[in-house]
């Protein structure tokens, strides 16, 4: 998954009618019958497309309606996918490399109890052997074509730096994650608390996870508080 973070807007930069994401209580799914279509294809909902823009642009980053195999699985918070997002040579070609790199590692990660919430494998693409890979490449080009106000970030100076007044967008190094069957990453947030945000100076703002296999069964993954949203792994997808 690449993860994507920029500063926190200041309040002067959003619009006072719509409260920030974290405080919003309330799920705008789409309809029934979308969801079990696959989700809404907004070339099909012209409609839409200026206002679901819009919305990921208030408290996320604004999402290219415009990007061929979109869907929206969610309306607020936003949530979508595109199909064929990696070609499959893209995929077999990173599963490759990440199994030969040696740099594989179970993950320990701690929650707030100390337990253990994730027990896959991965690895950063950042290894001499991945960190010039063409698939990370294609990820994080594809990346700023999905989500434009990230336009040429991935060949700047800056691009896995902190975000900075002056440079306010940059990517979380990519990572490559292997699961295996029994090994899970359980529930969990890809935002930071809100007091953690205030202690970086900046908060993750869009997580972009692309599947590089099909399984024959399990593997989706599950938003837990949006009730029947489970999301299949299919070869190239991204999520």
């Amino acid at each position: 998954a690449a993860g994507i973070v920029t500063r926190a807007a200041s309040a002067a930069d959003a619009p006072p009618t719509i409260a920030p994401a974290h405080l919003r209580t309330t799920i705008t799914p789409v309809p029934p019958e979308v969801a079990a279509q696959g989700g809404m294809l907004l070339a099909d909902q012209p409609g839409m497309k200026d206002g679901f823009g819009d919305l990921t642009n208030h408290d996320f980053l604004r999402v290219n309606v415009d990007a061929p195999n979109l869907r929206v699985l969610n309306i607020d918070p936003p949530i979508l996918t595109v199909d064929d997002f990696l070609t499959a040579d893209e995929c077999d070609a990173l599963i490759d490399a990440a199994r030969s790199s040696g740099e594989m590692k179970v993950s320990a990660m701690g929650g707030t109890e100390n337990q253990n919430i994730r027990t896959s494998k991965t690895c950063t693409l950042n290894s001499p052997a991945l960190t010039d890979h063409p698939t990370k490449h294609a990820i994080l080009a594809k990346a700023e074509a999905l989500l434009p106000q990230l336009t040429g970030l991935s060949k700047s100076k800056g691009a896995f730096k902190a975000p900075t007044s002056g440079s306010p967008y940059s990517f979380e190094l990519p990572q490559v994650a292997h699961y295996q069957g029994g090994e899970y990453f359980k529930t969990h947030e890809d935002a930071f608390p809100i007091e953690v945000a205030e202690r970086k100076g900046y908060q993750r703002r869009a997580t972009v996870l692309v599947y590089l296999n099909d399984v024959s069964e399990g593997g989706a993954t599950s938003f837990d508080k949006i009730e029947g949203l489970d999301v299949e792994p299919r070869k190239g997808r991204m999520l």
